[in-house]
């Protein structure tokens, strides 16, 4: 098997150009998306990997949608990650930037194998997910902040969360991973995470500044979980 075909994305071009190659990169990521079938066809046995250019922000006008692109799957997923990159005259890291302008940027609890890879993710706006998906689904290396309504929602099995920094949301941070390691979630309204039956959680921080009514971990009836070596700090009068 080989890794999923990439095709690329570069916002800071006319959105609605390109072909989709290194050389010719579209120019908006729901326009690379929906030009399946005329620029290129959706690999079905591997998937497809949308490389997003860092530097000028993905900004969305409604979340992204697959109807154009077709259906991933397990085997053959759509990952959306964000090229390495520099920040001009100074060296720096700059991670690609997806703005959901009011937005939620993934908002499918049906769909499966999508994954979110090295991105900076945020403004999803009030009452909104930024990220909703179902099984097979992952977030690695992203950064997810408000104003949103939690950072990432997991609907099925076999999901994972690992090396993320989600902070400053307006409910949950993470919600029902079922493998989570790595990550430093800070700052969310009501509960930093929450995960789902037989979640796997390790060496994550769980962090909460002053907020009296913030939890740093909700653990619903009698699931079995395993939660191992993380750290959890809540400052406030209400601390749990």
């Amino acid at each position: 098997m080989a890794g999923p075909t990439p095709l690329y994305v570069d916002p800071a071009i006319n959105a609605g150009s390109g072909v989709g190659t290194e050389i010719d990169p579209f120019g908006d990521l729901q326009y690379g998306l929906d030009r399946q079938g005329t620029d290129y066809t959706r690999d079905a046995v591997d998937g497809n990997q949308f490389v997003l250019t860092p530097g000028t922000p993905e900004i969305l006008t409604g979340p992204l949608d697959k109807t154009g692109y077709g259906t991933p799957t397990r085997a053959a997923p759509l990952v959306i990650i964000g090229a390495a990159g520099f920040i001009e005259g100074t060296g720096a890291d700059e991670q690609a930037e997806i703005d959901g302008n009011g937005n939620s940027i993934w908002n499918d609890a049906a769909q499966d194998g999508i994954h979110f890879i090295n991105l900076k993710m945020h403004n999803s706006g009030a009452g909104n997910p930024l990220l909703f998906f179902d099984r097979y689904c992952s977030m690695q290396d992203c950064e997810l902040y408000g104003p949103a309504l939690n950072g990432v929602f997991f609907d099925g099995f076999s999901t994972a969360a690992i090396g993320n920094f989600v902070h400053d949301t307006e409910t949950f941070g993470i919600s029902s991973p079922q493998y989570m390691r790595g990550n430093l979630v800070m700052n969310c309204g009501t509960t930093q995470v929450q995960p789902t039956s037989q979640c796997f959680m390790e060496r994550n921080i769980l962090y909460v500044e002053n907020d009296t009514n913030a939890r740093a971990i909700y653990l619903l009836g009698s699931t079995v979980y395993n939660i191992v070596n993380n750290t959890m700090e809540i400052n406030g009068s209400n601390q749990r």
